[in-house]
């Protein structure tokens, strides 16, 4: 392969590996049990973060494994869905959708876009889901000038389009139409449970181990030190995130279709990871030092999991392949940018890589890699740990030469994460 080539084609790999992938792509992953969350992505693949959760109203987990709803043929009569949440209402001349020739469109793998056939005639749609505004509006089969309810228009590429002359309804449950003091309010509730459901777990620094200080550069533990990772909102404006074609400042929305629980509504949060280094008598030794560096990589896509009950409810996503721990998610950015700098990009273009946590989220995550064809090759083993990167076998030191050998402590650690049941 010329070396332009090959360039380019690493160069997408990186952007692959750092989240700039609609949804649509979701890779094939896994799942440890019990304690660690593990994700794959092969080289051709994005980890990507998604979720959208849509329905026509609130409903109660399903007891048992649903069939797929038949594929409905949509034409000119039809109305897909767009902007819902859960637990919103949508009516039709007074009554519920549910009752009218309501349905769900599998467009792809578990994705669903409620959908519904529009009668002949006009008719009055009521859309309600608190705290977002109403909407009451007009709207008739065939299509009139005088309908008033808003329809999107979807641009090339966007997941939902209009097909066979369908038409997609706005009902306009997104962020931006709040009322800034329940936008205010989610935020606040979902730093306070990032706090308790992301942020409870600690490690050791070891006397003499290796971290990032404060100014990017390594350091050395002087004596032994706790180590919590802390997830903290973007609040300032400027910054929207190192990911090309998908800016976020606080909260953003995810592509329509995506399904993780239909009866949650599950949104992103530009989060950025730092670690709080404390004494063993819990004095703060160093707040807010960075998760890595440059630090585009501590900035992360967090889903979470919502609901309205009179008050917002935030749930953190629970472990999934498609959600990796904060950690698992730095590590990968990480990665990329190495596999950028790496002599043996061409090796690595046969390569798939496997994040797994450790069971304590605050040791730190391993990445291990291998040839996505399944054939017997030596595993790459990189690991994470307090800010920095390690090649945790030789294999990785080879394929990876600009990161340093991990240290005895750190390869023993590695060979434990690797060996927790797949």
């Amino acid at each position: 392969m010329p070396p332009a080539q090959r360039k380019r084609r690493v160069t997408r790999w990186a952007s692959r590996l750092t989240q700039e992938t609609p949804p649509a792509t979701l890779p094939r992953m896994k799942k440890a049990a019990p304690g660690p969350w593990r994700f794959a992505f092969a080289a051709p693949f994005l980890l990507a973060l998604v979720a959208c959760g849509l329905d026509f109203q609130p409903h109660p987990a399903p007891t048992a494994i649903p069939t797929r709803t038949p594929l409905v043929r949509l034409g000119p009569d039809s109305l897909q869905v767009l902007h819902s949440v859960p637990w919103g209402t949508l009516r039709l001349d007074g009554l519920s959708i549910a009752t009218l020739d309501g349905a769900l469109l599998p467009r792809v793998p578990d994705e669903v876009v409620p959908t519904f056939t529009l009668r002949a005639g006009q008719h009055t749609l009521e859309y309600t889901a608190d705290p977002f505004p109403s909407l009451r509006c007009q709207i008739s089969q065939p299509a009139s000038a005088n309908d008033t309810c808003p329809l999107f228009d979807p641009p090339p590429k966007y997941p939902l389009q209009n097909q066979n002359g369908s038409r997609i309804l706005d009902v306009g449950a997104t962020l931006d139409r709040l009322p800034a003091s329940q936008l205010a309010a989610l935020e606040q509730a979902m730093q306070a449970r990032m706090m308790v459901g992301l942020g409870n777990a600690s490690a050791t620094v070891a006397q003499g181990e290796r971290y990032l200080g404060a100014d990017g550069h390594v350091a050395i533990a002087l004596q032994s030190w706790n180590a919590t990772p802390r997830y903290t909102l973007n609040t300032d404006t400027t910054d929207d995130g190192p990911w090309a074609g998908h800016p976020c400042v606080t909260l953003c929305e995810t592509y329509p279709g995506a399904v993780i629980d239909t009866t949650l509504w599950t949104i992103v949060a530009h989060v950025i990871v730092t670690w709080r280094y404390t004494q063993t008598n819990g004095t703060v030794a160093l707040d807010r030092a960075p998760a890595a560096t440059p630090d585009r990589h501590q900035h992360i896509r967090q889903p979470f999991a919502v609901r309205w009950t009179g008050a917002w409810e935030v749930i953190t996503a629970p472990a999934s392949a498609r959600i990796p721990t904060p950690l698992c998610a730095v590590a990968t950015s990480l990665l990329a940018e190495q596999l950028l700098r790496s002599t043996a990009a061409q090796e690595l273009a046969n390569y798939a890589w496997d994040g797994v946590s450790a069971p304590n989220t605050a040791d730190g995550c391993l990445l291990k890699g291998g040839l996505s064809t399944g054939a017997n090759s030596p595993t790459a083993n990189v690991l994470y740990r307090f800010g920095l990167l390690y090649a945790a076998n030789d294999t990785a030191h080879r394929l990876l030469p600009g990161l340093p050998l991990a240290d005895a402590h750190g390869q023993a650690l590695a060979d434990m994460i690797a060996a927790l049941p797949h």
